[in-house]
């Protein structure tokens, strides 16, 4: 009887442990978006006067971390800085939260 309740066991928290890595990769698939212009600037900050990083092309990748007011903190080229929002497409739906967070 023993035997069978520690297999019981096993099998719940296996399930769980499945269960959990589904939704965990599920919350950090990487929501993605493609820049609409010739040229957009990854900046250091969400600001227009902040640091330029690198200059994207048009219909390049972008991986969107998070949102910040009319900007997206993205990774691009392994880089990771700001974009406007109205320079990109989100391929991907993009997590509501948005930070308060204005350097």
């Amino acid at each position: 009887m023993k035997v069978k309740k520690d297999i019981k066991n096993i099998l719940i928290v296996a399930a769980m442990v499945l269960a959990s890595l589904f939704f965990i990769n599920m919350s950090l698939a990487a929501n993605t978006a493609k820049v609409t212009v010739d040229l957009a600037n990854l900046r250091e900050t969400p600001d227009e006067n902040s640091t330029i990083l690198e200059q994207l092309t048009l219909n390049e990748e972008v991986e969107i971390v998070e949102q910040d007011g009319d900007w997206y903190k993205v990774i691009a080229r392994k880089i990771t800085g700001y974009i406007r929002k109205d320079l990109i497409a989100v391929t991907e739906q993009v997590n509501n939260q948005e930070t308060n967070t204005r350097r």
